[in-house]
This record gives C-alpha cells, structure tokens and sequence, in this order.
C-alpha cells in the first residue's frame, strides 16, 4: 500500500467531483484506487472516501472542548427548508424521481444522504408519496 499525501484546492466553484480536488495530473485520480479527501464545511470537518469503482462515503466530524475528534451528522443547512421550495415549483400530482431529488442536492452542493433524509421525510410529512419499486414519488397537493 502506497499513501500519497497532496493537497489542492481548486477556483470557487470549479471543482464538480470530489476526486478533483487530489493535486496531480489527471492520471492520478484516475488510476488511484481509494481517495480520502477532509475538508471544512459548514462549520464540520467533511471526510469523503472515494473507492475506484464503489460509490462514494461522507462522514462529517466535529471537534469536542476536550480536542477529541467525534463523527457527528451532517449538518443541515435549511435542507428541508429548501427541498420545500423545490417542491413547491413541481405541480400538484407531478411524479419525481429519487434521480431527480439527488440532482436536485448535487446542484446545491449537498450530499445524497442529505437528500435521501428530505426525501424520507417528505414522505413523513405527507409531501410526497412513494409510489413503491422505484416508480418515484408523488407530490401530493400543493406544497407552501
């Protein structure tokens, strides 16, 4: 095993997947076979392990008052809030997919868990219905 430690940090914006932000020629995000990236955001530590052919891992940390490092969830930025306001511009009875809730965070640069969590509790709170066997979600009324 081979650990190649290297630090880059692209133009605001610029960086679309997290296996970018290893500094090297392309070669190296290409060929390496698991990279571990940490990085601040929203007030956490952001570890992301990205294995060559699996999807990739998000783990949020954050620091106690004693200097411990301890894994915390990810922090929600008005997540829900936002997922709402998405919703609300899809008209009443309109079938969505979970491809187009996860699309939907990617373009807001949050994580598909944090999508995944909306989504289940849309579903919760009435919002959305789950269709079942991957048929979508639809959305019950009017949302806002």
């Amino acid at each position: 095993m081979t650990i190649v430690g290297t630090t880059h940090t692209p133009k605001y914006g610029a960086l679309q997947l997290t296996r970018e932000a290893i500094l090297g020629s392309v070669a190296k995000g290409g060929m390496i076979e698991t990279v571990i990236t940490f990085g601040r955001d929203k007030g956490a530590i952001k570890l992301v392990v990205i294995p060559r052919q699996e999807p990739e891992l998000t783990f949020w940390y954050k620091w106690q008052e004693d200097g411990k490092l301890v894994e915390t969830e990810e922090p929600v930025n008005r997540t829900e809030e936002t997922f709402e306001m998405w919703l609300a511009t899809k008209p009443a009875n309109t079938v969505i997919s979970m491809l187009d809730i996860v699309n939907c965070f990617a373009d807001m640069n949050m994580s598909n868990k944090s999508a995944y969590k909306a989504k289940d509790k849309a579903v919760e709170t009435g919002l959305l219905q789950d269709l079942g066997h991957r048929k979508g979600f639809l959305i019950s009324g009017e949302i806002g």
